[in-house]
C-alpha cells in the first residue's frame, strides 16, 4: 500500500447505491485490506429530511442531480398529501420519473435554478441537494481515519431504468437496452460517459466531475454490478448467478465472463415455487419478456439454452433461494454479502486497466 504522510492514497473508491444502503470500497490492490462501510442508501437520507420538513410544516426545493428515487418518492407523496409545496428543477424532478405525466412529478412545480436559490432564501422552505454520491459526507468520515480521498478511479453502481419512448413502459425500456448489449463482458456494461437516455447514471457522472475532477470515473448498472460480483467472489467465469435485492431480485447466465441471459423481478413479488419455474423456463428460453412484465417483473432475455450445475446466490434478500429446490451455494463476497456490488466494481475497474496496458504495451 502506498502511503504519502499520515494519509494512504487511495486507487479505487466502489460504491454501490441501493434502494436501502449504499455500500463502500476502498480497494488498493487487495481485497483484504480493503475497507469498508455501509451506510443508508442516498434516497433514504433524502427521504428523512423530507420527512422532517413536513413535520416542521416548510415547503421544499429540490435541485442537484437526478438520483434513486423510492424512498424519496414516498416521502415527496406524504409531503404533498399534508398541504405544503414541493418544487424541483428539471434534474432534479426526474429523480421521481423522466415521465411528466407521472402523478406525483406532476404535482411538483418545475422551476429553474435561479427560482430555486431564491425560494430557499425563505424561511418557510427548505432546499435539499439530490445526488447520489455525497462527496462531503465521504470527506468528513474518511478524515476522521486520516484517509485522504483522492482514488485514481471512482466506480460508482446505481440502477437506471433509462428513458422510455412514448407508449413504452420503463421496464420495457431497461431491457431493450439490455438486449443490445447481451451477450457481453463486464466492460460491455460499464460506461466512462453514460448514454444520455440513463438520466441517473448521467446525473452521477456530472457529480464525479464536479468532486472528484482528478479521477478516473466509472458507472455501471447496480443489478449487473451485482451479478458479477457473485460470479467473481465465487471464483468462477461460468454460472447462473442470483442477486436478491432489497427492491428487485435479477438472474444471470453468464458463459465464459459474458452475460448472455437475464431477467428481473421484484424481490417481494417472489416466492419459491415462482423461482423455480422461472430458473428453469429462463435457463430452457421458454420464460417470456411479455408474461413476466405481466406478473410485476422487469423483463427476460436469453440468447440460448444454458446448463447450470448450482446457482450462486447473493443479496441481502438471498433467503428467498431457500425451499425452490435448487442447488444453491451462497457468496458473500470480501466477507460480506453488502461488497457484492463494489466487487464487481472493482473488477470492472481491474479488467478495464487490465486491457488498456494490453493495448498500450
Amino acid at each position: 500500500m502506498e502511503i504519502k504522510g499520515d494519509d494512504f492514497t487511495l486507487t479505487v473508491l466502489a460504491i454501490d447505491v441501493g434502494a436501502g444502503t449504499q455500500d463502500i470500497m476502498v480497494y488498493n490492490d487487495s481485497y483484504e485490506s480493503a475497507y469498508k462501510i455501509v451506510m443508508p442508501a442516498p434516497t433514504v437520507i433524502i427521504a428523512r429530511r423530507i420527512a422532517r420538513c413536513t413535520n416542521d410544516k416548510k415547503h421544499i426545493v429540490l435541485l442537484g442531480e437526478t438520483m434513486g428515487g423510492g424512498a424519496v418518492n414516498d416521502a415527496i407523496r406524504s409531503h404533498l398529501q399534508s398541504g405544503l409545496k414541493a418544487y424541483a428543477t428539471e434534474s432534479s424532478a426526474r429523480t421521481v420519473s423522466d415521465n411528466p405525466d407521472d402523478a406525483v412529478r406532476s404535482s411538483i412545480e418545475i422551476i429553474t435554478i435561479e427560482e430555486a436559490m431564491a425560494l430557499c432564501q425563505k424561511n418557510n422552505v427548505q432546499g435539499l441537494l439530490t445526488r447520489d454520491v455525497d462527496r462531503d459526507a465521504l470527506s468528513m468520515t474518511f478524515s476522521m481515519y486520516n484517509l485522504d480521498l483522492n482514488p485514481e478511479t471512482v466506480a460508482v453502481a446505481v440502477e437506471d431504468h433509462g428513458v422510455a419512448r412514448k407508449g413504452q413502459s420503463d421496464r420495457e425500456c431497461r431491457f431493450g437496452h439490455f438486449r443490445k448489449m447481451i451477450p457481453g463482458d463486464i466492460q460491455k456494461f460499464t460506461f466512462d460517459n453514460p448514454p444520455e437516455h440513463y438520466t441517473r447514471m448521467c446525473g452521477v457522472k456530472r457529480t464525479l466531475e464536479r468532486d472528484f475532477p482528478k479521477s478516473r470515473h466509472l458507472v455501471m448498472d447496480s443489478k449487473i454490478a451485482a451479478v458479477f460480483g457473485g460470479l467473481y467472489g465465487a471464483g468462477k467465469k461460468t454460472g447462473l448467478v442470483v442477486d436478491a435485492g432489497n427492491g428487485h431480485t435479477t438472474v444471470a447466465a453468464i458463459e465464459d465472463e459474458r452475460v448472455i441471459g437475464l431477467f428481473e423481478h421484484h424481490t417481494d413479488l417472489l416466492n419459491p415455487k415462482m423461482i423455480h419455474e422461472y430458473i428453469q423456463k429462463f435457463c430452457s428460453m421458454e420464460l417470456d419478456d411479455g408474461t413476466l412484465r405481466g406478473e410485476g417483473g422487469h423483463g427476460a432475455y436469453i440468447s440460448k439454452k444454458f446448463q447450470y450445475d448450482e446457482i450462486i446466490a447473493t443479496g441481502p434478500r438471498r433467503s428467498i433461494m431457500e425451499n425452490t429446490g435448487l442447488p444453491v451455494k451462497y457468496i458473500d463476497p470480501c466477507g460480506d454479502v453488502f461488497m457484492t456490488g463494489t466487487m464487481g466494481l472493482v473488477e470492472a475497474v481491474k479488467r478495464i486497466n487490465s486491457k488498456r496496458r494490453i493495448s498500450n504495451g
